[in-house]
């Protein structure tokens, strides 16, 4: 009988050795897999459900384009989060520049993504999360290497929860006529309005959370439109969780 017990104690040891987030879990430390969004708004996962980060890739340089244009984009992209799990998404964007000096758009982003199971080798229970985000970007008059960066959005998921998204930041760039390197930083915010039902193992809601942001990108021009690259990184400052995403850009200017 003793030497079942301690064989089944040490099957137990081996088990949360090899899933993170049972392991965590024996630690006290709150612990969910769940399916996040990602920097592209994608559906993303966790050991721990968070609220979901709006998408703060610019794809695009901090210039000002012509006024009255419009510029339509198409976004794919795919995000984690250190802990393990991962989703893919997409995004259409409409962008018009209203100044000499200010751009606004109008974002729809969709994704999805698995939970991940701590007790299992592969990711499943698929959920799915929608977006709408209107932003802007201001270009001062004569530096057009530096601009400011907004938004203002809603976050639903198929668990039921709504959210309120915003962020603010900066970001420069190397601007020329072939391909423009840019870097943005800043703050985001998930404001929850509705929690929705609990999801993960064990089974929660996320929580409000804001989140620190880096993000840099790679802007090339072809002819009246652009091919662009963007990857970064953020940090939860409530769940402490790190997402990171990729994603790629291909719009066109009239």
């Amino acid at each position: 009988m003793r030497n079942s017990n301690a064989s089944a104690r040490f099957e137990q040891r081996d088990r949360a050795e090899l899933h993170p987030c049972r392991t965590l879990r024996r630690t006290d430390r709150v612990v969910d897999s769940s399916a996040q969004p990602l920097v592209l708004a994608l559906l993303l996962v966790a050991c721990k459900p968070i609220a979901p980060p709006p998408m703060v890739a610019m794809h695009a340089d901090t210039s000002a384009a012509p006024r009255e244009s419009t510029t339509f984009m198409l976004i794919l992209g795919t995000a984690g989060t250190v802990l393990g799990g991962g989703g893919w998404g997409f995004a259409i964007r409409g962008e018009y520049q209203a100044t000499n000096r200010t751009a606004t758009g109008l974002e729809l982003t969709a994704g999805l993504g698995s939970e991940a199971d701590g007790d299992k080798d592969h990711l499943e229970t698929k959920h799915k999360l929608f977006a709408v985000r209107g932003y802007g970007r201001f270009t001062p008059r004569t530096h057009d290497w530096i601009a400011a960066t907004y938004s203002l959005g809603l976050t639903a998921m198929d668990t039921g929860l709504l959210a309120m998204t915003a962020h603010g930041g900066t970001a420069v760039s190397y601007v020329n006529d072939s391909a423009s390197p840019v870097l943005h930083v800043g703050f985001a915010t998930t404001m929850l309005l509705h929690d929705g039902t609990p999801f993960g193992e064990p089974k929660k809601t996320p929580e409000t959370d804001g989140f620190v942001f880096v993000d840099a990108g790679l802007v090339g021009k072809v002819e009246n439109g652009r091919l662009t690259l963007d990857a970064g990184f953020a940090g939860a400052l409530e769940s402490g969780e790190i997402v990171i995403g990729a994603s790629i850009g291909a719009g066109n200017q009239f």
